[in-house]
């Protein structure tokens, strides 16, 4: 039996050669909306910047080549997805304020797209929606509806950010508390500072939920024994508290004990110095 090719998700990065990499930098950060993410040297000739999309999204890594950028320029074209029609026409409005030249939002077989934008060294950058089935009512009104969007396919979009990290003296998984309770040591959760107005009002005291996502987990187990004790059975994964799971988030009941500013210090946390905090959360009682 012939196997199933595998699932994809779109576009991950794109590699592309440029003649001036300040000036695409600033064109594909302002037109599209990408964020500088990163510096890198390569051979020690070629120089690149990553380029990402606030909340995931297609990266782009520009390489500093005059010669491939100039042979490259009028190459066919790459697409990047886009969420829905409305969408699609409020960049087609941003990228004509900016003065870009395109040819408009138009319906396709497969949705709506954007063709015909070119970046300074000429490389066309196309966008589409997978926006289809259209239906005309009796108002006059056009609903488009996407079949494909079910649990499944916004799943593929999510998503997550560290808010901060952990700063703790447990630097070896090996010798940490398996729990809180069980003699964790105090330690910091640092905010990044965008995240200040959600940390103004913790009050040293009281008790919250931390999460954390435990980055040097295994997210392929799927089956474990219980606090890695060799005579306890195999047990499904999601019926313990292991910290290698496919998606490894760490849940931390702590108190706080200390707040300056955007560090504060929490009782009982085994998780390890750098761990990424993606939340907190007050434990509410059942008035609440």
């Amino acid at each position: 039996m012939t196997e199933a090719p595998p699932r994809l998700a779109g576009i991950h990065h794109l590699k592309l050669p440029v003649s001036d990499l300040e000036r695409s930098r600033a064109w594909y950060e302002s037109r599209l909306g990408y964020e500088l993410q990163l510096e890198f040297v390569e051979h020690g000739t070629l120089m690149g910047v990553g380029l990402h999309h606030p909340g995931g999204g297609p990266g782009l890594a520009l390489r500093l080549d005059p010669e491939r950028a100039a042979a490259a320029a009028g190459f066919d074209y790459f697409a990047i997805g886009v969420p829905n029609r409305t969408a699609i026409e409020a960049l087609a409005a941003r990228l004509t304020a900016l003065g870009e030249k395109h040819a408009g939002v138009h319906q396709a077989s497969a949705g709506w797209i954007l063709p015909l934008v070119r970046d300074p060294d000429g490389h066309e950058v196309r966008f589409y929606t997978h926006e289809h089935h259209t239906e005309h009512g009796t108002d006059g009104v056009t609903t488009l509806h996407d079949p494909r969007e079910t649990a499944e396919r916004r799943a593929a979009g999510m998503s997550l950010r560290a808010i901060g990290r952990v700063e703790s003296t447990l630097v070896d998984r090996a010798a940490a508390p398996r729990q809180g309770d069980e003699g964790a040591p105090d330690a910091w959760l640092v905010f990044d500072a965008e995240f200040a107005d959600g940390v103004r009002d913790l009050v040293p005291g009281t008790a919250v939920l931390v999460l954390t996502w435990l980055d040097r987990a295994d997210r392929d187990v799927l089956v474990t024994r219980p606090r890695d004790d060799p005579a306890r059975p195999l047990t499904g994964v999601f019926s313990t508290r292991s910290p290698d799971r496919p998606n490894p988030i760490g849940l931390h009941l702590v108190e706080l004990a200390e707040i300056d500013g955007l560090r504060v210090r929490v009782r009982n946390l085994e998780a390890l110095d750098g761990t990424p905090v993606v939340d907190v959360k007050p434990v509410l009682g059942p008035e609440r």
